[in-house]
């Protein structure tokens, strides 16, 4: 079983910070760090951490859109984590939004 699954399926708090380490490892294959922020993203929902999930797919969507890869085509639970952020933290989701557009290649999803 992989990290990721280990976490979904009732090991969350404790992998989480192997989440966050593996999403933002600079160099790593890409796949697997969308794949691992997407997962540590849905646990910072569960443990009502809005904001800070908001800024992990902000890094995410900044560090990997531009390169085109499969981040590109996703939108949950990343677009989820800036409207979450701004309705629970009272972080606005716009400015996040068109950011997160300028990252990502013409004709893509804008994560």
């Amino acid at each position: 079983m992989t990290l990721i699954s280990e976490a979904r399926h009732g090991r969350f708090g404790e992998l989480l910070p192997e989440l966050l380490e593996m999403a933002k490892r600079p160099g790593g294959p890409r796949d697997q760090a969308w794949e691992a922020a997407a997962a540590a993203i849905q646990i910072l929902f569960w443990q009502d951490r809005f904001a800070e999930a908001a800024d992990l797919a902000e890094a995410i969507i900044a560090q990997d859109g531009p390169l085109g890869g499969e981040l590109c085509d996703q939108d949950v639970p990343f677009r989820h984590a800036f409207l979450a952020a701004e309705l629970h933290a009272g972080v606005p989701a716009g400015p996040r939004l068109l950011t997160a557009a300028e990252h990502i290649p013409a004709g893509r999803n804008p994560g």
